[in-house]
């Protein structure tokens, strides 16, 4: 889809630490045979060929419509999805479960010159640029807690969650939102 000439693409990189599955004895990827490769991967050690046979399964969408001061339905696949730190923890009457220490994905967001321009300050030399105070009284003013509340992280068709203990977070990549001003304030 063409970017509106009001809106400018900005990244934002995600975060999940802790994460586990929602309902995960409702997938069929529990049975798959390339599943049982990466159970053998981590029982033998080998973290970092587990986290690249698992690569092909891993997708991440920010839900635009989750975050309703983005004035957006738009869902966003992440352009980059990555995980650490693999294991495995055995469930009662079911597969192994696979949970990842870490959880990593890159949106590249439209994002309307308003909301943009609302993330910015003058840098006392004319420019605007990134502001932190300035996002931080967006989220407040639009009543948004974060921007990881967009964030939905899936290995196959299982959405992994924070649960519990751990993290998530969504944070805007500065240096896109001052490329996108240089380009709305030449």
């Amino acid at each position: 889809m063409p970017m509106s000439p009001d809106t400018h693409t900005v990244t934002l990189h995600a975060r999940l630490k802790g994460g586990r599955p929602w309902e995960p004895r409702e997938s069929e990827c529990w049975s798959a045979e390339w599943y049982a490769d990466i159970q053998t991967l981590i029982a033998e050690g080998d973290l970092e060929a587990a986290c690249t046979s698992c690569a092909p399964h891993l997708t991440a969408l920010f839900l635009c419509s989750e975050i309703s001061a983005l004035e957006s339905t738009e869902e966003v696949p992440g352009s980059t999805v990555k995980v650490s730190q693999p294991w495995l923890e055995e469930q009662p009457g079911g597969p192994p479960l696979l949970l990842f220490r870490w959880w990593y994905a890159k949106f590249d967001l439209k994002v309307s010159s308003a909301t943009i321009r609302a993330w910015a300050a003058d840098d006392g030399q004319g420019a605007l640029l990134f502001n932190l105070d300035e996002f931080e009284a967006w989220l407040e003013a639009n009543n948004v807690w974060g921007l990881q509340d967009g964030v939905r992280f899936c290995f196959e068709d299982v959405n992994y969650e924070l649960d519990g203990m751990g993290e998530l977070s969504c944070e805007v990549d500065e240096a896109s939102v001052n490329v996108a001003l240089e380009t709305m304030f030449p």
